[in-house]
């Protein structure tokens, strides 16, 4: 394979070539280069539909073009246990052919090496066909069903094979109907993940068609789906026994009833995310997680009806839990202490709660010690003797959020003994100064986020020194941020006030265009 290296130009590889089977039809290279392009590199090359077998020099150099034709090529059916063995070429190979021929008989092979030195070029449709049913896996809903299935008959018949419709995204596709979701869903009796985020056009009796189908759906999304009724959510509940993540966020009609028929009826939920329910109450919240013991993951953000009561039955009953989220939800001091008891918790975000203290905080963290992700931004009443608790206790904390929360360089000094610390948020908090900055930054090793946006005391200069003087860490600051907007959108040709190609443009620069420059 190193022969391919150090070769500055292209390689062209002239093939004899054979009848063309039935089955195989050219396709078209920009298609299909986008297909089969995998990380480590492939050669593509123009040839036609052959599958040979090259014997080269034991130097292992190509032959020249003018040797071409004294090489034989020996097609060969290759075994699978042949195709298992062999190791892409990570360099992509053209041919010198003109652009005319090029766009009249494409068809793309991959170059592989094999035992014993040789090199066999492998036509895309001689793959295996679960190499290429995971490969269209990876592509847009749209691209399978309106561009592969044009190609040949063979990649239509690929698209109908029940594993490539396993997971079923329509995220977004605001022209999906309940007709097209019926059709969809017919392709695959194994379907195990559904997302309909956004999905406008789909009703109830679409989604109940959907879920008779497919009764061994795993992972359920239905988020911003307004105009849902109770009859979808008692649909979820009878027919999904083997549901594991739901995501019914942004579904104003969920109410406590049926809240707990999902409960009772999908009892094996992991992970459950509720955020915006606005007519979720304690209520329902309480009788769920009674009923769904297996929980690990459980999101309630702004949930504005939630005042806590619902935690002593979450402690109670769902002892395994890992992540949890109350974002703006109004809970009171004592509920939130409760947490404590939750030793497997690694992730918490209680953002926004004025009832958030430094006592909640020391009761939490001696409570938690596997916590890895705390957010206790916009908790004024957070200070520097709960983050000196956090840095005390909290060994595994990766992740500290403390946005606008009343701490200053103390709390970084504490901080800055945390050895597994990578991200820092501190914005807003204007009592942080450059040094406090520079000592954390200069201390946790792996430290990789230093969030500093409106710390006030802090100069833009002194921003552009940290971000010089420590280049491994994304420093978030005004200025910071607007000059890596420019530099990205100078890296794709757009040009945005502030940018010197920008600055050549104007004629009247006005008095502050270029100051972050």
């Amino acid at each position: 394979m190193d022969m391919f290296a150090s070769n500055e130009e292209s390689v062209e590889i002239n093939f004899k070539r054979p009848e063309e089977p039935n089955h195989a039809r050219p396709c078209p290279l920009s298609l299909v280069c986008e297909l089969i392009r995998p990380k480590r590199g492939v050669v593509e090359n123009k040839i036609r539909n052959v599958k040979p077998r090259i014997d080269h020099h034991e130097s292992g150099s190509l032959p020249d073009d003018g040797e071409s034709s004294s090489h034989e090529l020996n097609v060969v059916d290759e075994s699978s246990e042949l195709l298992s063995s062999v190791q892409l070429v990570n360099q992509t190979v053209f041919s010198k052919e003109s652009e005319q021929h090029r766009n009249n008989s494409d068809v793309v092979s991959t170059l592989i090496s094999c035992p014993g030195g040789t090199f066999m070029c492998l036509h895309v449709n001689g793959l295996p066909h679960l190499v290429l049913v995971h490969i269209f896996r990876h592509l847009p809903l749209s691209d399978r069903l309106l561009r592969v299935a044009l190609v040949c008959r063979y990649w239509r018949q690929l698209t109908h094979d029940p594993d490539l419709w396993r997971q079923i995204d329509f995220r977004g596709r605001l022209k999906v109907n309940d007709d097209v979701l019926a059709r969809v869903v017919r392709y695959s009796k194994r379907v195990t993940s559904v997302d309909l985020t956004d999905c406008k056009n789909v009703t109830d009796a679409g989604v109940e068609n959907m879920l008779s189908v497919c009764t061994n759906i795993q992972k359920l999304s239905i988020v911003r789906c307004q105009h849902f009724t109770k009859r979808t959510f008692t649909n979820i509940s009878e027919t999904n026994k083997h549901l594991r993540e739901l995501n019914l966020s942004c579904c104003f009609p969920l109410d406590d009833i049926s809240l707990i028929a999902i409960g009772s009826g999908c009892r094996m939920l992991r992970d459950l995310k509720l955020n915006q329910c606005f007519k979720v109450t304690d209520d329902g919240v309480t009788e769920l997680v009674k009923l769904c013991t297996s929980l690990e993951a459980l999101s309630v953000d702004q949930c504005t009806k939630l005042k806590g009561s619902w935690i002593e039955a979450l402690v109670g009953s769902c002892s395994q839990l890992k992540m949890l989220s109350c974002k703006e939800c109004p809970l009171l001091s004592e509920n939130i202490k409760l947490l404590s008891q939750l030793r497997h918790l690694t992730h918490l975000e209680i953002s926004n709660n004025s009832n958030v203290t430094d006592g909640v905080v020391i009761s939490l963290i001696h409570g938690c010690r596997q916590l890895e992700c705390l957010n206790l931004s916009l908790c004024h009443s957070v200070t520097n003797d709960a983050v000196n608790h956090l840095a005390e206790y909290g060994h595994r904390l990766k992740s500290l959020h403390l946005v606008s929360c009343s701490v200053s360089n103390t709390a970084l000094e504490s901080l800055a003994k945390c050895p597994a610390l990578q991200t820092l948020d501190v914005a807003y908090c204007n009592r942080v100064t450059f040094s406090g900055a520079d000592l954390v930054s200069s201390r946790c090793k792996g430290l990789r986020y230093l969030g500093l946006m409106r710390c006030d005391q802090i100069t833009n200069d002194e921003a552009e020194t940290l971000a010089k003087k420590f280049p491994q860490i994304h420093f978030s600051t005004v200025l910071l941020d607007y000059k890596r907007v420019i530099d990205k959108a100078n890296q794709h040709g757009l040009l945005l006030p502030g940018s010197r190609a920008f600055e050549s443009l104007v004629v009247d620069k006005p008095p502050n265009l270029l100051r972050f420059l």
